[in-house]
């Protein structure tokens, strides 16, 4: 019977945790705050390749990552959500070897983001 009622208190207490962390996460941004360059990060390159020609039309942009997982995703990532807003994409640039060649890369302008 003790048994039982530890594992009661247990499980009621794994709950209370789940709701506790549930209720502690963080909401949506407020709809009313201005673009930042996390927000709309096609906002931030400055290269002139970036600049939007005269007739309005996008310009391409060169999307860079880095080789493992997480980055490969990430550029997957940024591509993606250029590609939904109407640029148009060059994904050539992900998968590059490491840190000092993808600096070097914005550096020299072969990338863009």
């Amino acid at each position: 019977m003790k048994l039982k009622m530890k594992f009661a208190y247990l499980s009621i207490a794994v709950l209370l945790l789940m709701v506790l962390a549930a209720a502690c996460g963080g909401g949506a941004a407020p709809t009313n705050a201005p673009p930042t360059a996390a927000t709309n990060p096609t906002s931030a390159p400055s290269n002139p390749t970036t600049a939007p020609s005269a007739g309005g039309a996008k310009p391409t942009i060169i999307v860079g990552s880095k080789g493992f997982t997480e980055q490969l995703i990430l550029g997957q990532m940024v591509a993606q959500l250029l590609e939904s807003k109407g640029y148009t994409v060059d994904k050539k640039n992900i998968g590059l070897a490491s840190t000092a060649i993808v600096s070097e890369a914005l550096k020299k302008g072969d990338i863009n983001v």
